[in-house]
């Protein structure tokens, strides 16, 4: 009989632990998921890839896509996009956190400077589209106040992602000369003054071609096209208009990489040099 007694003991002790785990277990699950539903709900996008990103920044629209061949933009102009400055930026705008809510149903968002917000960012991608409005600072000046498009709630927001996403159009473009590897160019013709100078590269060393053949400067050529690429463009001219005006009809000088760009140069000011990538019809100052 006691015998008995201590194995129903025992089996009620079993029956209570298993009843006690699954308790922790639904507990603990329970959990996790009301975090993660208040962690996405903190969220200020929900988009975790994005392929579109339309910027207003100080009443100017600025919209960029992401292609095979990385990020580029599509308006004002097209040009390819600083590849580094999107990626930071959205890595930003897609990890960022709302603070709190500072007005459920607000009456007038101009109090906010969200009636005519500073800046618009609009998010596309999985299939979805997500907007923010960002407005005035807040009074630490260390956040400003936010707006989701689709939501009514006024609430804080850090002052970094205004930071971020505050760019003008030279900002948000590629700022490289050309894109090439230095170590992969084989050949280079230098015209000046009518006068062509051609080097080429056999193994490891530089032999002038043109106007003779003798030993050339390597270290004065591989310095020339380091810095070719890695230069980056102070300004851009889009509409250039006259090539004379820069100089650049006929150029002053003609670079030519083999298998690569061609780059013409032209009058030089205190600011720099212009020159234009043959092919193109934007001239940038250097």
């Amino acid at each position: 009989m006691e015998e008995m007694s201590q194995r129903r003991t025992w089996v009620l002790l079993g029956l209570l632990s298993l009843l006690l785990l699954s308790y922790y277990l639904y507990e603990h699950r329970y959990l996790a998921q009301k975090r993660s539903r208040e962690e996405a709900a903190r969220s200020l996008f929900s988009i975790k890839e994005a392929g579109e990103l339309e910027l207003t920044v100080k009443g100017k629209r600025y919209l960029l896509r992401k292609g095979k061949e990385g990020w580029r933009i599509f308006e004002p102009i097209k040009a390819k996009a600083d590849e580094d400055l999107l990626n930071r930026m959205l890595k930003r705008l897609l990890e960022a956190k709302k603070g709190r809510v500072i007005e459920e149903h607000p009456r007038d968002l101009s109090s906010y400077g969200l009636k005519e917000p500073r800046a618009t960012v609009i998010v596309r991608g999985e299939g979805k589209e997500e907007g923010v409005l960002l407005g005035n600072e807040t009074p630490t000046r260390m956040d400003l106040y936010a707006k989701r498009m689709d939501e009514e709630a006024v609430f804080v927001l850090s002052g970094e992602i205004w930071y971020e996403v505050n760019k003008g159009l030279y900002d948000l473009r590629e700022k490289s000369i050309v894109a090439f590897s230095p170590r992969e160019v084989k050949e280079i013709e230098v015209s000046l003054r009518g006068k062509v100078i051609r080097v080429r590269k056999e193994g490891e060393k530089w032999k002038m071609i043109l106007p003779k053949e003798v030993k050339a400067d390597r270290e004065r050529i591989e310095e020339l096209l380091q810095r070719l690429a890695k230069g980056r463009v102070n300004r851009f001219y889009d509409a250039p208009g006259p090539m004379e005006i820069f100089g650049l009809a006929p150029p002053r000088i003609l670079l030519r990489i083999k298998k690569g760009p061609t780059l013409r140069f032209g009058k030089a000011e205190e600011e720099g040099i212009y020159a234009q990538v043959e092919g193109r019809k934007e001239v940038v100052l250097l």
